[in-house]
């Protein structure tokens, strides 16, 4: 499966995990699967999107633009984008992300995408956090 959706925050936060080499049907799968989420949220609902093992997407502005029907949600907030995604890649979503005039950040790590929500929306319950669902929890502990 080229990607992870799961909730970080119940309602109010989705962490994604990108990995491996992404078609527009995967790309389409996961905005139906996102727009579920966001249907199901509390607005504002952030995604901290972790590409970091993704190794290729479409590079079409017009076909990530196209399959990618969530970032259109009316309840969107921010979207942090984490990891080492290709120049390309980037490119791509930077791109979008101005046309679609979306809250968009890029950090190295999760860590620093989460503090940045943090700080940003107030709103958060961090005591609801699922920190499990991060990749490397288990051998955290």
């Amino acid at each position: 499966m080229p990607f992870h959706i799961a909730w970080y925050i119940p309602q109010r936060l989705i962490y994604v995990r990108l990995a491996g080499h992404i078609t527009p049907a995967d790309m389409t799968a996961g905005s139906a699967r996102l727009v579920d989420c966001l249907d199901e949220g509390t607005p504002l609902v952030h995604l901290v999107v972790d590409d970091r093992d993704l190794e290729s997407t479409p590079t079409s502005l017009a076909q990530v633009r196209n399959a990618l029907q969530f970032l259109r949600h009316r309840s969107l907030g921010w979207v942090i984008a984490t990891g080492s995604a290709s120049p390309m890649f980037r490119f791509v979503t930077d791109m979008l992300a101005r046309a679609l005039r979306l809250r968009a950040r890029r950090y190295a790590t999760v860590a620093e995408a989460l503090a940045f929500l943090q700080a940003q929306d107030a709103t958060l319950d961090w005591e609801q956090a699922r920190p499990a669902v991060l990749p490397g929890a288990e051998s955290a502990s």
